[in-house]
């Protein structure tokens, strides 16, 4: 069991991809996505939990202003941008939503297996999305609060008791985990519980693309900007960040060995957004409405190992690229 979770670790690029592939093309099969999506949820955020090193933790927190102010910018400034820019190009209703969720929604649980399949700094994002994670239930309604975004049938405080249930369940999944004899030699292997990871994320691929109706190809210009905006909002965010970060690199840190990694990471982090989260707390018309963009929100994310890992071997391999 061991041996086929490292081998589904080692190759989760291809794994994940797979999976989005067979969602699409096999037949539907009803009901699994409603039944099983806010279990996976749950799941992929206490797995990072259970594969947290403590100690390594402990010295981040070491320099908690550093946390703070990364922490800060994710989850308040980010959201902040992003609803002022969505207002500004004239986005309203769902599509207004759709953004103010996302990106003031933590970073995606499963980044740190994401980052670790690139070879980026995985120790700076366990920490981020750990707190990010934990303070979602504060932020998250004060963020739409702040600009007066309403949610269709759930007041704020409903909203920061579900987020906190659903956060709470995965603290205790993962301290059951961390406490019974039996999990600690799977504890104990890092390679295996990114296998883990990984397969709780082709099966939420699968059953969430797998529920896709095909009737929503009779209104194209409404799934092509679905589309569009899920793209964006993943990778365009992954390159601004990036690009920000190349600039503000050079203007201060002067080729701080390691800022290439931490760039890339931090991108991760910034583009890949929990939004799954709300799926698992929102109500079920809601849910609904926003499933076609949770369904082609995966995409950039499944699909980016494949494409942004030669990218970021590119970089590595230039011996003068250190900013």
């Amino acid at each position: 069991m061991v041996k086929t979770l490292d081998y589904l670790g080692h190759y989760a690029a291809y794994f994940l991809a797979g999976s989005v592939f067979l969602g699409m093309v096999l037949p539907k099969i009803d009901g699994i996505a409603e039944l099983l999506l806010s279990p996976l949820i749950v799941l992929m955020i206490a797995v990072p939990l259970v594969r947290a090193d403590v100690k390594a933790l402990r010295q981040k927190f070491a320099r908690p202003a550093r946390l703070f102010l990364l922490v800060s910018a994710i989850m308040l400034v980010s959201p902040v941008v992003f609803i002022i820019g969505a207002r500004a190009i004239g986005l309203s209703g769902e599509f207004l939503l759709i953004v103010a969720l996302l990106a003031s929604a933590p970073p995606l649980a499963s980044n740190p297996g994401l980052i670790a399949l690139l070879k980026l700094d995985i120790e700076l994002s366990v920490p981020i999305m750990l707190i990010s994670t934990l303070i979602a239930p504060f932020s998250v309604p004060l963020v739409l609060s702040l600009f007066a975004i309403p949610i269709p049938e759930l007041g704020r405080e409903e909203l920061f008791f579900r987020l906190i249930l659903a956060i709470v369940l995965a603290i205790v999944i993962a301290v059951l985990v961390r406490r019974i004899p039996f999990f600690k030699p799977l504890v104990q292997q890092k390679q295996a519980l990114d296998g883990i990871s990984t397969l709780l994320l082709m099966l939420f691929a699968f059953f969430v693309l797998n529920a896709v109706n095909a009737d929503v190809l009779e209104k194209p210009a409404y799934f092509f900007q679905t589309f569009a905006l899920a793209f964006f909002m993943n990778w365009g965010t992954h390159f601004l960040v990036f690009m920000f970060l190349g600039f503000l690199g050079c203007l201060l840190l002067k080729r701080r060995e390691g800022w290439l990694e931490t760039k890339g990471s931090l991108s991760m982090l910034c583009a890949n957004r929990n939004f799954a989260l709300f799926m698992a707390v929102l109500p079920v018309a809601l849910k609904q409405e926003l499933f076609l963009f949770l369904t082609l929100a995966q995409l950039p994310i499944y699909l980016a190992p494949l494409f942004f890992k030669p990218f970021y071997q590119w970089l590595k391999s230039k011996s003068t690229y250190r900013t």
